[in-house]
This record gives C-alpha cells, sequence and structure tokens, in this order.
C-alpha cells in the first residue's frame, strides 16, 4: 500500500505541473466540471487517470445508494483518503461506465444546465458580480461574471502578497511592486469596465481580453499566450469592440488609430511564446 501510495503522490505531482499548461488547464476543467464535487487533488487525480469520467463514486456508494455494481476487471481511479488525517491511505472511486444496474437500481441524474435554465443563472451572476458586459450567451457572461471579480479583488490580493513578501522568495520579486503600481495607476479604467472577450484560450493558443472604460474614451487590451512553442504563424490583427468610431485613440507605445478603424481593421498584437504577455493602455486623444 506505502508503494502504491508513493506512484499515486507521483502522479499527483506531474499532474500538477502539467496543469501550467495553457491546454492542459482547459482539458483538466472539462473533467473537473463533470465531478465538481470533488476537493480539487481528487479531480486532478480522476483526470490524470480517467479523463472521460463523468460521475464517480467508491464502490459501496454505487451498491447502496444506486443498486449499481462494478463490472468485474474494471480499474479503480486511486485518490487520496481524507477521511484518515495523517495516515497515507488511498481509496478508489469507479466511473458510472464501470458499472451496470441491479434490479432495483435508482436513476443516476448528471449535472448539466438546459437552455431554459441559462437565464436564471446569467441573473444571478448579474445579481452576485455587477453589470456584465456581455450576457448573449452564458459562456459571455460567466467569462464577464469573471472579469468583474478580478477587477473587485485585484487590490486586496495584490496588497496582501505585498505584506507576505518579508522573508519568502516574494521578497526578491521587484515585479511585484511593478505590478501593483501598475493596477493602482489602470485601476480606475478597469474597475466597472465593459469586458470582451477578443479572442479565447479554448480556440487558439493565445487569450485577448479587452476592457472598455464607461465612457468608452479609453481602453485596455490584456493579452496571453499558451501553447505557443512552436508557433511560427503571424498573429492575425485582432478587432476591437465596444469604442466611439468617430474618436481617434492613442496606445501608450505610440500608435493612433480611430475607433472605426480599431473595430473594422484591427490592431497588432505580438507574443513570443508561452508565457508571454502584454498590456497595451490605448486613450482617446482629446481635442
Amino acid at each position: 500500500m506505502a508503494r502504491r501510495f508513493q506512484e499515486i503522490t507521483e502522479v499527483y505531482r506531474q499532474a500538477l505541473s502539467e496543469l501550467a499548461r495553457g491546454d492542459r488547464w482547459t482539458a483538466f476543467l472539462r473533467s473537473a466540471c463533470r465531478n465538481y464535487k470533488l476537493h480539487f487533488e481528487e479531480q486532478v487525480l480522476v483526470h490524470a487517470q480517467r479523463p472521460d469520467a463523468t460521475a464517480v463514486l467508491e464502490m459501496e456508494h454505487w451498491n447502496r445508494r444506486f443498486d449499481r455494481w462494478v463490472d468485474p476487471g474494471s480499474a479503480g481511479i486511486a485518490v487520496f483518503d481524507r477521511n484518515t488525517p495523517g495516515r497515507a491511505r488511498l481509496k478508489y472511486y469507479f466511473d458510472i461506465s464501470d458499472t451496470h444496474e441491479g434490479r432495483f437500481h435508482r436513476p443516476v441524474t448528471l449535472w448539466q444546465v438546459s437552455a431554459d435554465q441559462e437565464p436564471e443563472i446569467v441573473e444571478a451572476l448579474e445579481h452576485g458580480f455587477g453589470a456584465l458586459a456581455q450576457k448573449e450567451t452564458l459562456g459571455d457572461a460567466i467569462v464577464s461574471a469573471m472579469g468583474n471579480a478580478v477587477m473587485d479583488n485585484m487590490a486586496d490580493y495584490l496588497a496582501d502578497l505585498q505584506q507576505s513578501r518579508d522573508g519568502s522568495f516574494l521578497e526578491e520579486l521587484d515585479e511585484l511592486k511593478k505590478a501593483i503600481a501598475e493596477f493602482k495607476r489602470l485601476r480606475g479604467d478597469l474597475q466597472d469596465a465593459y469586458v470582451y472577450r477578443i479572442a479565447s484560450a479554448t480556440q487558439h493558443p493565445y487569450a485577448l481580453f479587452q476592457y472598455v472604460r464607461r465612457d468608452r474614451k479609453a481602453f485596455t487590451l490584456f493579452s496571453f499566450a499558451h501553447g505557443m512553442r512552436c508557433w511560427d504563424l503571424p498573429m492575425p490583427r485582432f478587432r476591437m469592440r465596444g469604442l466611439l468610431p468617430d474618436a481617434v485613440y492613442v496606445c501608450e507605445d505610440g500608435r493612433r488609430m480611430t475607433g472605426e478603424a480599431l473595430m473594422n481593421i484591427g490592431v497588432e498584437v505580438s507574443l513570443k511564446g508561452d508565457c508571454d504577455s502584454r498590456m497595451d493602455v490605448w486613450r482617446m486623444k482629446e481635442n
């Protein structure tokens, strides 16, 4: 048992290191959402061993609660047993696909959202996270809610990190000070801004988010790369959204374009590889 525990511990550590890659993180989220009641480390281990699992339980729970029985020869999914603190023990989950129905079986309802439930969820997101810049689809609403949450809490998190620097490895990270100063400089532009997802990380090896100030006189474009180790193709121009067509916007690096050009022709973004990121701030030129 001790040897098996060490093997699963190594599986867990390796899986965590792989999740740092954007494409692996996205795949993990797809797996984790199907087993959302599990603890994080359990979700990681389920994804590492059975990424296609849709509903997992221990054998006795399948038997007692649903009168379902594990098929002979099925391999269990090993996870850490949180019910034995201080002891190195494992427990095993089985996916519903590894079971069959008994005589008095009960239906297993898998979590899903129907189309008629989406308006209520969007309304709840707005109630909890504030006005959403985009809510045409549930996915857009979730991304907008995430943007609002980041803007509402970033200053507190950065301040906490700053206070925790002394005596830690963060003490050598001057970038932390720069990040705090930069956020304070742009806080007025980012808080309560309209958030647009220009490029999705699930569809591209990069992601872009545009924060447009409510008066539309300024916007900030955040870009970051993942899965671009072998990227040798030119990136497309990205069309902005929500700007004043007749206004002239000037970027902090000197570029200037009209709102119409930014929305119809687009802006160039240069990312050099994995984990590269940039932030472009554009402000309307005052007459």
